[in-house]
């Protein structure tokens, strides 16, 4: 995934305040009196737990005032979505919103609760991170090619996994695939943690999964990655070449996300928030953290945010079509 960087965050933000009037600076100021809620639309523990308790901290000690960190999971993400999208807009409820909920799932379902885009009022894209295409450590595969040799000889045979059906993985898989006119079983399950367990147990031939879910594994020597979405080598990854560099770079997709409050918040509510994540960004612990945990630090205002995500969907529906997804 590529996207443009923003103007300059300071020119950004004194644009803002400089257009701002008195009784609009005022609301902003007033903003937060008590503490606020931010959804995460996933189980603990996973890959969007990070940004969310990163960004989480940091606004509230900027603000003074508790950020409490709320996982809301099932269906697709969908159901802590739509609990974001019915919250009063009032600033007070915030959620982390991602590649798959506001994004994946418009090709996954025909009959959705929100709408990813009219339903919500982003305010940063805070943070993103590539995928790797990954193989248990006794795998005799050593390279991109020597998997697709592999699948060439023994075709609709090997096996591999993904956190189900429409996921940012499963569809990776499927465009690499269908790219090189290859066959192989889907294996889908519910979420990512069972994948790699049957990943490292040597039951699935492969699976590509979000850089943080397999870098430990990765770095320890229980898997072996072949490839990395991200447009150049990871630092700490330097022997692992990128899609592009094989070829296959119309084939990669990058997980993100996004700090988002529900439509209709108040646009000096957003705009403060959006600055005062723009402060947290800034600080090189806030950076040292989200770098820890496999992302790349972001920072996108609301105006930016809103066409990235509305280009994302765009670009969902294309690639759902391109592999044959079935909406539900």
């Amino acid at each position: 995934m590529h996207w443009r960087a923003p103007p300059p965050r300071v020119a950004r933000r004194a644009l803002l305040c400089g257009l701002a009037a008195p009784g609009t600076l005022r609301a902003q100021d007033a903003f937060p009196s008590r503490g606020v809620k931010l959804i995460v639309p996933y189980p603990p523990g996973g890959s969007a737990d990070p940004p969310a308790r990163i960004i989480g901290q940091r606004l509230s000690t900027i603000w003074g005032q508790p950020v409490v960190v709320e996982n809301r999971s099932g269906a697709s993400g969908m159901i802590g979505a739509e609990a974001l999208a019915r919250s009063p807009p009032d600033g007070y409820t915030l959620g982390l919103g991602n590649i798959q909920t506001h994004a994946l799932n418009v090709a996954m379902f025909r009959r959705m609760a929100y709408d990813p885009v009219a339903d919500f009022a982003p305010i940063s894209l805070v943070a993103s991170t590539p995928h790797a295409f990954a193989v248990p450590a006794r795998s005799p595969f050593a390279s991109m090619d020597d998997l697709a040799e592999a699948i060439r000889a023994q075709p609709g045979r090997l096996t591999y996994g993904s956190p189900g059906p429409g996921s940012t993985a499963h569809l990776i898989e499927e465009m690499w695939l269908r790219r090189l006119g290859l066959s192989a079983v889907h294996v889908a399950y519910r979420g990512a943690a069972p994948v790699l367990n049957d990943l490292l147990g040597g039951s699935l031939a492969f699976a590509v999964s979000t850089l943080p879910g397999v870098m430990a594994q990765a770095q320890s020597g229980a898997l072996r990655l072949l490839a990395i979405t991200s447009a150049a080598r990871h630092p700490d990854l330097p022997a692992v070449p990128t899609f592009a560099e094989l070829g296959i770079g119309d084939t990669a997709m990058e997980a993100w996300f996004a700090i988002l409050a529900p439509a209709r918040t108040p646009r000096p509510i957003v705009e403060r928030i959006a600055a005062d994540i723009a402060r947290a960004q800034a600080l090189p612990e806030t950076r040292r953290m989200i770098m820890a945990a496999g992302l790349e630090p972001l920072d996108l205002g609301p105006d930016a945010t809103q066409d990235f995500i509305r280009a994302e969907v765009q670009r969902a529906v294309a690639v759902g079509k391109t592999v044959g997804l079935e909406p539900e």
